[in-house]
């Protein structure tokens, strides 16, 4: 028996102590770097401890608070002694605490606070706001320069004007979203799992179906008629397998949002009723089947491209005719074409409109993007002179259209303005001053352009196409010039393209030239054999090989013509700007004549 007491009684003497020394840091009001001991379950956890190499953490047990402090910005996470006791507080933490002076943490340093329903950040803190799962309220510094919150806890920027991230777990079912707010982060409402009901106010200038798809304003079916999601008195999405052929948006509707009826491929008529303000961009594209839309008299605002995406995207192939309410002050349709009111801009001309022929009023003075794009029953097109410039993809996917006739008030085209089309050639009038990159490219029918006597500027990749024959200049230009279809600079020191389809299986470069410029010779179908002076003392990129497709889909770079040098192959060598571009020549395609 004596034997026994004598081994239990320091036993016992240890674990009073523990308990004592537990029961005294319970009682401390503040944490300190002093590491404290909690008995927890019969394991002991110190409730500080170092978080990062400028940052410390600290856990209040009677406020379930986790608190990071520190100086600048929180990282290079310290893995140390102290993993279970970190582990275990920030497990257990209801509520997070980043103190003043940390500037920033990494995104993931909260994501494993499961049961954290609060995240304050202190005026001092500019970084990304950390990832939080179960968050019910954000709270933010008042003086705080980034971001701020509101009474429900919803997160912003400083101004509100940017509603940022919506709690996942906020417990409110219907939210008003503050005045002044113009824009919602993609994924501010994702998991959302209490919210019902969102009150949209007009100050907000677009709204994307992303913002809300994986929340619970998404599947709350009363926020569904007929296939179509409204978010207060928005149309922010419309199922895309709906079966209706025929759509009648909800009277008292203020906003189509962009792309809202994206890939609606059964429905046929839209009918937008006159409570609409705003048409989002692209909001009716890859809508196939669409034949007719009917715009009210209310619409102030529509988006671009509205019935493509893009311009390379899918069109409403099959649109006949656009019809807008007379009494719109805004907007006017003309056979099916829809302008602004005033008819300076061509806004859509209806892509399966039959018509072949089409001349565009005089009035039009800027034709939107998208306008033309896909319309395959055009065939000729006229220009009308209100329009001094293109610059941008007009006639994308015009496969069937021949002529563009362009008015002589026309100064300037850029921007893709005839790229992807069918036309078979084009007359550029004498006003034209500038051919801007892809101006004429990738036109697969062209054979003949005609430039007028006024271009002063061709952008190097200007003007492409496999099957262009030759290039006409007027003599009376006095910045470039032709020989036989080939286009150079004025006095010819200088060949800028040789049309990949010019009849004839050899070429003779004039002794004029000293630069042949990128890409001038890239494409070259029918040559055999071309001849190149020693005049020539550079040769800029893409000269002398085409990149093709082997049947493995792989690039491959082909010389298809003989190449004759009247110089040595050293001086060869030092014409090109680099020789990354030599290499790309088969070298056994290649003659020295000295």
């Amino acid at each position: 028996m004596k034997k026994a007491l004598t081994i239990f009684l320091p036993i016992y003497v240890c674990l009073l102590l523990i308990v004592i020394l537990s029961s005294c840091s319970g009682s401390q009001d503040n944490i300190t770097d002093t590491t404290t001991e909690v008995l927890v379950t019969e394991k002991t956890y110190k409730t500080s401890g170092k978080y990062s190499e400028n940052s410390n953490w600290r856990y209040d047990l009677s406020t379930s608070t986790l608190y990071l402090y520190g100086a600048g910005k929180s990282e290079n996470y310290c893995w140390d002694n102290d993993q279970h006791s970190k582990s275990q507080w920030f497990h257990q933490a209801e509520n997070l605490c980043i103190e003043e002076g940390i500037t920033e943490v990494d995104e993931y340093t909260f994501f494993y606070c499961d049961k954290a329903i609060t995240l304050t950040l202190p005026a001092s803190y500019i970084g990304a706001v950390p990832k939080t799962e179960y968050i019910e309220k954000f709270i933010i510094a008042e003086n705080n320069p980034k971001y701020s919150s509101d009474e429900y806890g919803v997160l912003f920027n400083h101004d509100k004007s940017e509603l940022i991230r919506f709690p996942k777990c906020n417990p409110i079912e219907i939210y008003e979203i503050p005045d002044g707010v113009t824009h919602i982060c993609n994924g501010a409402f994702d998991g959302s799992k209490n919210l019902k009901t969102v009150t949209i106010p007009e100050s907000l200038k677009n709204i994307s179906s992303s913002i809300f798809e994986e929340s619970s304003v998404y599947l709350n079916p009363e926020n569904w008629e007929d296939d179509i999601f409204y978010v207060g008195d928005c149309l922010v999405d419309v199922n895309w397998e709906t079966k209706a052929e025929h759509i009648i948006v909800k009277e008292g509707t203020r906003r189509i949002e962009a792309h809202a009826f994206c890939r609606c491929e059964n429905v046929k008529s839209i009918t937008i009723p006159d409570s609409v303000e705003v048409i989002g961009a692209q909001a009716f594209e890859s809508c196939s089947s669409l034949e007719y839309i009917y715009i009210g008299s209310g619409v102030k605002e529509i988006g671009g491209a509205p019935f493509v995406f893009d311009v390379e995207g899918l069109p409403c192939i099959n649109l006949k005719n656009i019809e807008v309410s007379k009494d719109n002050k805004n907007y006017i349709s003309v056979d099916g074409v829809l302008f602004n009111k005033e008819m300076t801009e061509l806004i859509q001309y209806p892509i399966g409109k039959k018509q072949k022929e089409y001349v565009i009023p005089d009035s039009v003075t800027t034709i939107k993007n998208g306008s033309f794009c896909y319309c395959d029953e055009l065939i000729r097109l006229t220009v009308g002179k209100g329009l001094t410039a293109i610059d941008e993809p007009m006639l994308f996917g015009c496969d069937n259209i021949e002529t563009v006739i362009l008015p002589d008030t026309l100064t300037k085209l850029d921007g893709g303005a005839f790229k992807y089309s069918g036309i078979k050639y084009i007359n550029i009038p004498d006003s034209v001053t500038y051919l801007g990159c892809e101006a004429i490219t990738a036109c697969e029918r062209l054979k003949t352009i005609n430039i007028g006597k006024g271009v002063s500027f061709i952008h190097e990749v200007a003007i492409r196409g496999s099957f262009l024959e030759k290039i006409n200049v007027d003599p009376q230009n006095k910045h470039f010039s032709d020989i036989k279809g080939v286009l150079f600079n004025k006095d010819k020191t200088e060949l800028l393209l040789y049309p990949a389809n010019r009849k004839g299986d050899e070429y003779r470069i004039p002794a004029s030239v000293k630069t042949i410029k990128l890409g001038a010779i890239m494409q070259a179908n029918n040559l055999k054999k071309i001849y190149i002076g020693s005049g020539v003392e550079k040769i800029e990129e893409a000269n002398f090989y085409e990149s093709v497709e082997d049947s493995e889909l792989e690039y491959i770079n082909e010389t298809n013509y003989d190449i004759y040098y009247s110089g040595t192959e050293k001086q060869w060598n030092e014409l090109f700007v680099s020789e990354y571009e030599r290499e790309h020549i088969d070298k056994t395609k290649i003659n020295y004549l000295q």
